[in-house]
């Protein structure tokens, strides 16, 4: 408490009042003193069980959601990091679901011709699993399509699937450097593909 006229502060108390010997006067009287009530803080009681099955339950979701994911689209894309070489490979409507035979023939040419495989992963950027005017067990290049190739040979004849892919990709070669389309060239490429992936 300070005195309103003079501003001092050691003030004294008399009769339950605070008096100004200064001024000679009185301010005001004293208050009881009332002690703050203990102040209680809330914390929440955390049950360890409850959080870590809840932690678990989403963990095992994710995971979960991953190798669904992982497990419906790991056919639909080819990656050799090495070589540079990525393609979207469509599902086949009409075939297979699998498009793992596709991948086992990339993996054949990529051995027995590396030049092919070079080719393929320079021109083509999807193959396209399903139907063209081939018809079964037949591939398709369309110029207008540059960077696709058909392959709808089915993934058991693993050597036709080379040959094809092969023979497609000498197409999308021969658009690329302008040259018009020759059967004869690209028939060679697939067929020596085709054998050396059978004595292979």
């Amino acid at each position: 408490m300070i005195c309103p006229k003079c501003n001092v502060t050691a003030l004294i108390i008399q009769n339950n009042n605070y008096y100004c010997p200064g001024c000679r006067i009185y301010i005001g009287s004293v208050a009881t003193y009332k002690p703050s009530p203990p102040v209680i803080i809330d914390k929440p009681i955390i049950d360890r069980g409850a959080f870590f099955k809840h932690y678990i339950n989403k963990t095992l979701t994710y995971l979960v959601i991953i190798f669904v994911v992982v497990f419906f689209t790991k056919d639909l894309f080819y990656f050799d990091i090495s070589k540079g070489c990525y393609f979207f490979i469509t599902p086949s409507m009409n075939l297979e679901f699998s498009n793992s035979g596709i991948k086992r023939a990339l993996g054949i040419i990529k051995i027995i011709s590396p030049e092919n495989y070079q080719n393929i992963c320079a021109r083509v950027n999807i193959i396209n699993t399903n139907l063209c005017d081939a018809g079964f067990e037949g591939g398709c290049f369309y110029s207008g399509q540059s960077r696709t190739i058909y392959v709808a040979a089915t993934p058991r004849k693993i050597t036709w699937v080379a040959e094809v892919l092969a023979h497609e990709a000498c197409h999308a070669r021969q658009k690329y450097e302008g040259r018009p389309g020759d059967e004869q060239e690209c028939w060679k490429v697939g067929l020596k593909v085709m054998q050396d992936a059978t004595v292979y």
